[in-house]
């Protein structure tokens, strides 16, 4: 009798084993999304960042979705996702109204670059000057970007 008692046990210890290693795999091959949302300027980059990451890392999965940097902060105050991207930081107000404490962390980097046109119409590239004087003082281009240059 204590033969059959020892081996119910074993059987009993064996089946819990199984069952711990059948959850602990089940567990291990279980996706993780991490979503975000925010900014469309980063948003290639993201994109193949997240792609690279997953070929590496396959149990972990992105969604991010380009929807402006106000629509980031938003989702991201709001607790509607683990992240937001944004195109300059956050105000100290928004901070501070925030449910948790947020961190900023710089992933891109973009510039503006004022253009102009030369005012040649249909002209063929040869044809334009090699080295045009046209000039842009400072203040100029800080009118522009001030929004009070008119012409």
């Amino acid at each position: 009798m204590s033969g059959r008692i020892a081996r119910r046990h074993l059987l009993r210890y064996v089946a819990i084993a199984v069952l711990a290693a059948v959850a602990t795999a089940a567990a291990q091959t279980r996706a993780t999304t991490i979503t975000g949302a925010g900014a469309t300027f980063p948003y290639p980059i993201y994109s193949r960042w997240f792609d690279e990451y997953t070929k590496r890392t396959p149990q972990v999965q992105f969604s991010y979705q380009s929807i402006g940097s106000g629509g980031g902060i938003r989702q991201l105050t709001d607790e509607f996702v683990f992240f937001g991207a944004t195109d300059a930081p956050m105000l100290e107000e928004e901070l501070l109204a925030a449910p948790a404490r947020i961190v900023h962390i710089p992933t891109v980097v973009g510039a503006v670059v004022p253009v102009y046109n030369v005012p040649v119409a249909f002209a063929v590239v040869d044809e334009l000057p090699r080295n045009p004087a046209l000039k842009v003082s400072l203040p100029a281009v800080a009118a522009l970007y001030e929004a009070r240059a008119n012409r």
